[in-house]
Parts: structure tokens; sequence; C-alpha cells
């Protein structure tokens, strides 16, 4: 990040649920894509284990995703109609 930036945090000290992070626009989406497969664009190393989006995507029931209103626009709007990925 090139700005600072503050992290929501518990009353024990924890980052909240959901990951409340109020930074600058370009600083967020530097943040957000260093926990994605496309890290290498804002890191020098991953944040994330590469298992752990094998493992993300292999529990998405594509069929249950394909057939859900989220699924439909996603698939929709960023054109994966022959090979959606899903989530889980």
């Amino acid at each position: 990040m090139e700005n600072d930036g503050i992290v929501g945090l518990s009353s024990a000290g924890e980052s909240m649920n959901g990951g409340i992070v109020a930074t600058t626009l370009c600083d967020f989406a530097r943040f957000a894509t260093a926990l994605t497969p496309s890290w290498k664009s804002v890191a020098e190393a991953p944040l994330v284990d590469a298992i752990y989006f094998t493992q993300v995507l292999k529990a998405a029931d594509l069929k249950d995703y394909k057939a859900g209103a989220q699924g439909q626009r996603m698939i929709t709007n960023f054109g994966m109609e022959s090979n959606p990925v899903g989530s889980s």
C-alpha cells in the first residue's frame, strides 16, 4: 500500500468480520488483488497459499452456481458462459 489504511478491529484486537478496511481506492485494489491468484501483479510473494484457491474452486457446486441469481449475474457480466469457476 502507498497510503495509510485503517482496519476495523474487535475489542479483542482481531480484524472485524468481512475485513473492514478504509484506504484509498488504488490501495484497496492492490490489497484485494494480493489475496487473489493475480497476486503477482502487486506483490513479490503470495499472501495466500495456492492450495487454498484450488480447494475453494473445487468446493464449488457449478450446477447450483449456474442456477443461482448471483452465479448467472457473474457469468453474464464476466463472460464465463463456457467455463464458469464458481466459488464456495
